[in-house]
């Protein structure tokens, strides 16, 4: 699930020719908040 979000984020950003910064910033973000997640999850079970 996680990993097709990211592909949609990725193929977006090349649409819109972005920067490979601001991309690489949003996966970290992505990235973070999928570890949140899984932590919070991962604690609560």
């Amino acid at each position: 699930m996680l990993n097709i979000s990211v592909t949609l984020i990725y193929i977006i950003m090349m649409k819109k020719k972005l920067n490979i910064q601001f991309l690489a910033i949003l996966l970290l973000f992505v990235g973070g908040l999928a570890i949140l997640i899984y932590a919070s999850n991962f604690l609560l079970s």
